[in-house]
């Protein structure tokens, strides 16, 4: 009864903290201190160098004035499909260097872009192309699904592609 009221209190979903390991199998090998989870990195600080973050103010130089398509993504760091694509994200800026700029815009810190743009959800991807809005993708999308978003609105192939 006392675990019941326990569960209670933490919630349905909670799960009562492990208790810790002692004796011989602190020395085993299923053992790592390392194993242990540990807190989020806050998304900035795990974000490629290949990724430009960008504030309102830099939005028209750096998107809308490109030479090249960019590739805007409007997150915030409270977002978890924003964290899910953030890898997808870093892969195909390598993957694209050259033919595709990949910039991210904290709808947070900065809320006239999204506002001018009509961003009503997060994640949301828009492919700007010669300063206007080519395509727009709202929500979590797979790897797939962005690269071909990506290749049928600028009519390229990644690297990636032209290795396999």
């Amino acid at each position: 009864m006392a675990q019941l009221d326990r569960n209670r209190r933490l919630g349905s979903n909670a799960v009562p903290p492990a208790e810790p390991v002692r004796g011989d199998a602190a020395q085993s090998d299923y053992y790592s201190p390392r194993a242990a989870a540990t807190p989020l990195s806050p998304v900035e600080n795990i974000m490629s160098t290949a990724i430009a973050q960008i504030s309102d103010d830099q939005f028209d130089e750096q998107v809308l004035k490109s030479s090249e398509p960019v590739l805007v993504d409007f997150w915030a760091e409270w977002c978890g499909p924003c964290k899910m694509i953030a890898p997808i994200l870093d892969e195909v800026a390598q993957n694209y260097s050259g033919k595709l700029k990949v910039a991210k815009i904290n709808i947070d810190h900065n809320q006239k872009t999204p506002r001018n743009y009509n961003v009503r959800g997060i994640p949301t991807l828009m492919i700007f192309k010669n300063g206007k809005v080519e395509a727009t993708q709202i929500g979590a999308v797979s790897k797939t699904q962005l690269t071909q978003l990506i290749d049928k609105t600028i009519g390229t192939v990644s690297k990636a592609q032209l290795a396999g």
